[in-house]
């Protein structure tokens, strides 16, 4: 088992090492692939750790900040955000923690290049605030009064924001744009539930996952099209869908513990990874190069890598701390 080394603020990524966030990963250099790694104590705080996989273990804290919301960390590394339990957003930048001019609010996520935060609002509605100026000025709501809306996530180019929508048992998929207009309804069925919703690499389809009562589907939306399509239906609950990227393989898992991935094209059928894993956690997270799986057991709150060919798979953590992966 490799060890691991926790290095102090002088070698944060808040030093500017110019990576960029890819679907929780990080490219930095020819030959390195970062992880962001989310560790909560059993106090309940956050840690948010880099994990380099092609040069040995090696965890770098992000901040020697306590969290005491899950990290949000913006594009490039500048800084890191989190919602703390009263609904007020927070930022610890070079080391010191401030109370941003926002209230009320559940979860926010940045824009691709970091000028605009998105936020679901507890009041339910989203709220679009310009990061690249003072006082954080809000520029756009869209009110989904009395629903509770979850899971923001930006198109890769940031000109689309895509969220669930939530009314007691009935979830939607919603879309608008980067002005927080042009809403639109993905699905509208109350019958089902959907989530997962995940953006293609180039942003042009959207992967998620439909609760249908009996089953459950793997769907992908085209935005050109309007085409729906099953990918996959089974009895089985399945977890967070993760486009590889090159856009061509969808993994995700099973909460019998089964690793799966599925080519995205007429006629395909989902290739077992692994048959009997540790349970994994959502996010599964791809390689830069489609060529590895990363996940948390669910078991033990380890980080796991494998090959997805189905072979080498590797125990990277051996402490119960880590409990998530941060897209």
């Amino acid at each position: 088992m490799n060890t691991f080394r926790v290095l102090t603020l002088a070698s944060l990524i808040l030093t500017a090492i110019g990576s960029a966030l890819i679907a929780g990963a990080m490219r930095t250099a020819p030959g390195t692939w970062h992880v962001l790694a989310g560790s909560q104590a059993r106090s309940g705080g956050w840690s948010a750790l880099r994990l380099d996989l092609d040069r040995g273990l090696q965890f770098t804290a992000f901040s020697n900040w306590r969290f005491t919301g899950r990290p949000i960390v913006a594009p490039q590394g500048r800084s890191a955000l989190w919602v703390d339990s009263s609904g007020r957003l927070m930022r610890v930048r070079r080391g010191r923690a401030e109370t941003l001019p926002i209230l009320g609010v559940s979860e926010c996520a940045w824009s691709p290049e970091g000028s605009t935060l998105a936020c679901a609002a507890l009041s339910g509605s989203i709220r679009l605030y310009r990061a690249d100026q003072p006082g954080w000025p809000q520029i756009a709501a869209v009110n989904v009064d009395p629903h509770t809306l979850t899971d923001l996530r930006w198109s890769p180019d940031g000109s689309r924001l895509v969220f669930i929508d939530r009314l007691n048992n009935d979830t939607d998929i919603l879309l608008i744009d980067a002005q927080g207009e042009g809403r639109t309804a993905i699905t509208s069925n109350y019958l089902t539930a959907e989530s997962g919703a995940a953006w293609s690499p180039d942003g042009s389809r959207l992967a998620y996952l439909s609760d249908q009562r009996t089953h459950q589907e793997l769907r992908v939306y085209d935005h050109a099209s309007g085409e729906d399509t099953i990918l996959v239906s089974s009895p089985a609950d399945f977890r967070r869908p993760a486009w590889s990227p090159d856009g061509s393989q969808i993994a995700f898992g099973t909460d019998e513990g089964q690793l799966l991935v599925i080519s995205v094209g007429p006629g395909a059928r989902p290739q077992p990874i692994l048959y009997a894993p540790p349970p994994q956690t959502a996010p599964i997270l791809w390689s830069p190069d489609s060529q590895h799986l990363i996940y948390t057991s669910s078991r033990d709150n380890d980080l796991y890598v494998v090959r997805v060919s189905g072979f080498d798979i590797r125990r990277l953590t051996d402490n119960d701390s880590f409990n998530t992966l941060l897209p």
